[in-house]
């Protein structure tokens, strides 16, 4: 059996501690098809260095790319894979200078089409949107979907029913229910069940 196209991307919840997370992480990536994990800033914006260092490590030991949020340089420093930006295409831009060609640099779009397509000039590796956002009338991932190649992040926590719709739209990465980071046996059970309706959707 071919593996499903979309695949799961995963962001860390606030005020997680560094044992559960990875804990969560390594359960994660054994039950499904885990591509990637954004380590995601803290309210004032910013990280608790041994936590990304130690989700660092264990992503990347499972074949799990790892990205910081909005920290260039902290990437650069514990040697994550890349950095998600959220503050728009200059920034994008930036970080690209900063971490190099073989970086992954995803941008986040707020719900602006000219903001999406900025963000891809700037040579983002992926577009992460909440796939709610409406724009001109039509939603944002499908008309992302249909206009572009860059790969795109749903990026609000999908319920495996909503997860199957969004592999039948055709995201190429979805995010899974936040509550997996309650507990590793809770991580399995979703990440699991997210994977099934994957599956379904793109067999729909």
């Amino acid at each position: 059996m071919s593996e499903p196209a979309a695949r799961l991307f995963l962001a860390t919840p606030p005020g997680i501690g560094a044992g559960l997370a990875v804990s969560c992480l390594k359960t994660a990536r054994a039950a499904g098809d885990v591509a990637c994990l954004l380590v995601r800033a803290d309210e004032d914006g910013g990280h608790e260095e041994a936590l990304a260092k130690a989700l660092i490590e264990a992503g990347q030991a499972g074949g799990v790319a790892v990205v910081i949020e909005d920290d260039a340089a902290l990437a650069s420093r514990l040697g994550a894979d890349g950095v998600h930006v959220t503050s728009g295409a200059r920034a994008t831009g930036a970080a690209r200078q900063m971490l190099g060609e073989e970086a992954i640099i995803g941008g986040e779009c707020r719900g602006k089409r000219h903001e999406a397509m900025d963000l891809g000039l700037a040579g983002i590796d992926y577009l992460a949107l909440d796939q709610r956002l409406e724009a001109g009338g039509e939603n944002m991932l499908d008309w992302w979907v249909e206009m572009f190649v860059i790969p795109v992040v749903a990026l609000h926590p999908a319920a495996p029913g909503a997860a199957r719709d969004l592999a039948r739209r055709g995201a190429d990465f979805i995010l899974p229910g936040a509550d997996m980071w309650e507990s590793p046996e809770r991580a399995a059970r979703i990440i699991a069940e997210t994977m099934t309706a994957i599956g379904e959707g793109e067999t729909s």
